[in-house]
């Protein structure tokens, strides 16, 4: 496999969530065919995207993170550089209804207190049909609004149900947390997803708006538990949108850190920190 195959395989996590432009996208699905791994990575990660809305209903996910095309970025100004230990120590997680207007009352028909009797007349009567046509078209507005809303219900308990009813082997979502930045001058966001199943525990990243990256620079995300900072991979943004997904042992971490690396070949972090969250581990 050639170096641009690896940068293409670097677009297996965007292409299931949804984060490549449309170029890109076929450039992927025409790898795919050939690459067994991306393939797999792929299956897995839909699985995980399946279940997300139902995890996250409580958080807001990083903004455009569902749309296909991003906008770009500007990139960050130069600033004082912070450490990662720094960046731990003051760390924190930061963490249809439709008004249906009644039509307005039809005329009073001119009543002839000699005659006793209500006189209607074909102006009058044109007032009352329009009224009557009024009525029954907010009538079936409201009616079809409530079903679309009915619909929805329904659809999401059918999904909560088989969440609940599956057998504790299936996916679940363990932690969703969100990534704030390590500094003030940092703009990047995102999510960090734990998920179990029968194969093991996977972490799921996500983040946007993150700074440009230039020649050799990547960016690594790290599982952190006091001094120890264990690598989870590296990955690369399009757009300043990325997105990684690892297989670990959990060792009880309580941080997950994404920083901006000189290179993708770093054991322990020697860049920036950009985005940070504690985690449950």
């Amino acid at each position: 496999m050639d170096e641009a195959d690896n940068q293409i395989c670097e677009w297996a996590e965007l292409y299931a969530l949804g984060g490549l432009d449309e170029e890109q996208r076929l450039e992927f699905e025409t790898h795919l065919t050939g690459c067994a791994d991306c393939r797999k990575v792929v299956e897995e990660l839909r699985e995980i995207v399946d279940v997300l809305p139902l995890a996250s209903e409580e958080m807001s996910p990083p903004e455009g993170m569902k749309e296909r095309v991003l906008g770009r970025v500007l990139a960050v100004g130069e600033s004082k550089k912070t450490s990662l230990a720094d960046a731990l120590e003051r760390s924190t997680v930061r963490g249809a209804h439709e008004t249906i207007v009644p039509p307005a009352p039809a005329p009073e028909t001119p009543f002839s207190p000699s005659a006793g009797k209500v006189k209607t007349t074909p102006l009058s009567r044109n007032s009352l049909l329009r009224g009557a046509c009024a009525i029954l078209a907010v009538a079936a507005a409201a009616l079809a609004i409530y079903s679309a809303s009915l619909q929805r219900d329904v659809s999401g308990l059918k999904k909560q149900l088989a969440l609940t009813g599956a057998p504790s082997t299936e996916l679940k979502v363990n932690e969703v947390v969100q990534l704030g930045p390590a500094a003030q001058d940092i703009v990047a966001k995102g999510l960090a997803t734990i998920v179990i199943d029968a194969k093991g525990t996977h972490l799921l990243v996500q983040a946007e708006k993150l700074p440009e990256l230039s020649g050799s620079e990547a960016f690594q995300v790290w599982l952190i538990k006091g001094d120890v900072k264990k690598s989870a991979g590296t990955f690369l943004s399009s757009a300043g949108t990325g997105a990684m997904y690892y297989t670990f042992d959990p060792q009880g971490y309580d941080t997950v850190a994404i920083t901006l690396e000189p290179d993708g070949q770093g054991e322990q972090p020697r860049g920036r920190p950009i985005l940070i969250a504690k985690i449950e581990g």
